[in-house]
């Protein structure tokens, strides 16, 4: 989870320094940004693929294969001259091989705690790691990128390698090979996570740059990256805080009190999304179930940063529309997500017995 999505959190850190030392020949924003909404969005994209792999072979096998890939995306990035070179390796590579690597940690967790009373502080923790890792991460290539931004990628590359694909056997867990339709609570949580992702992954490509545009130092800026791994240990309080960002931004205090809230929220969604997605499931596989909701966040994870970037490039006010933006996307998750809270409250008609051993259900009964 560390060097799943908390990886990809730190990718604002190294792209705020392109742009500015216009390391690959280009300061676009959006072209920038780009890389990292592709790799992102691959990560959740290849959800279902992950998915296949992790009932037909384990889950061990699947993220050590998965990290692999990522280990050598990273590495290759660190030899980017131009920005299309960083969207095949950190785009393309990386984002698959997280694919494999993030998606199945989750599910494997559930299936090892099954039954046990103490499952959901379980995927809490596991969950946490992902802050953990932000923190971590964000920190360490903090430092990097002040010696170098092709260091900060060899070294990510070398953590990868050293933290995924060597503890992967320890994920080994039951697999189940059912699959069935998704139910309707299913399709309602995919619904949630796709409006969500729309607004989620913009702040974590341009907040270091919004921040470095508005005055703090680059140290400082990329603590705002730190407060968002503080807040992921812990939608709609989050599109309030998009909405004042443009107001309170300016203030150190005010950027990493945004930074934790954003964490906390996306936090909540990575780490609920597996639970809720066995919640829903009326039988059936569960790494595929919690895969395809994974898989939704992928086209506004694609299209929110460069998006984002775009606006910014071309307007004079900066990433004040960019932000707003995103609070309105986060507004419509918090409609999603009421309506999947209303489904989940509300048990499945059941069918009531007649003379004749059949059952009906209840709207035919009181008809």
């Amino acid at each position: 989870m560390a060097h799943g999505p908390g990886l990809h959190y730190c990718y604002g850190i190294i792209a705020a320094e392109l742009v500015e030392s216009n390391g690959l020949e280009t300061t676009s924003r959006a072209l920038i940004g780009g890389a990292g909404s592709v790799s992102t969005g691959l990560m959740l994209l290849g959800a279902p693929l992950s998915a296949f792999a992790q009932d037909a072979a384990g889950a061990w096998r699947t993220v050590a294969g998965g990290a692999g890939v990522a280990a050598l995306g990273l590495g290759l990035s660190g030899v980017a001259t131009r920005a299309w070179h960083l969207y095949l390796t950190f785009g393309v590579l990386v984002g698959l091989g997280h694919s494999f690597c993030f998606p199945p940690c989750p599910v494997a967790v559930a299936q090892h705690f099954e039954g046990h009373p103490r499952a959901a502080l379980a995927s809490g923790i596991a969950t946490a790691g992902s802050g953990f890792g932000t923190i971590a991460l964000g920190l360490l290539t903090a430092w990097l990128v002040a010696t170098g931004w092709r260091l900060a990628f060899f070294v990510l590359a070398l953590s990868t390698f050293a933290f995924v694909e060597l503890v992967a056997p320890a994920l080994e867990a039951r697999r189940r090979a059912v699959d069935r339709d998704a139910p309707r609570g299913v399709r309602r949580l995919v619904a949630c996570t796709a409006l969500y992702a729309f607004g989620w992954e913009i702040p974590f490509v341009h907040l270091v740059s919004y921040a470095r545009e508005r005055g703090h130092t680059p140290a400082a800026a990329a603590g705002a990256v730190v407060a968002i791994g503080v807040g992921g240990l812990g939608a709609a309080a989050t599109a309030l805080a998009d909405a004042a960002l443009p107001s309170i931004v300016a203030s150190r205090v005010g950027l990493y009190c945004y930074g934790m809230l954003v964490g906390s929220t996306a936090g909540a969604c990575v780490g609920l999304t597996t639970p809720l997605a066995r919640a829903c499931l009326e039988g059936g596989s569960l790494a595929r179930a919690s895969g395809l909701a994974y898989s939704a966040m992928a086209p506004g994870l694609l299209v929110g940063p460069i998006v984002a970037g775009a606006l910014r490039d071309a307007r004079s006010d900066g990433y004040d529309v960019a932000f707003y933006l995103a609070a309105t996307c986060w507004a419509a998750a918090t409609v999603a997500a009421w309506h999947l809270r209303a489904s989940l409250r509300s048990p499945p008609p059941r069918a009531l017995p007649t003379s004749g051993g059949r059952g009906i259900d209840n709207d035919s009964h009181s008809a």
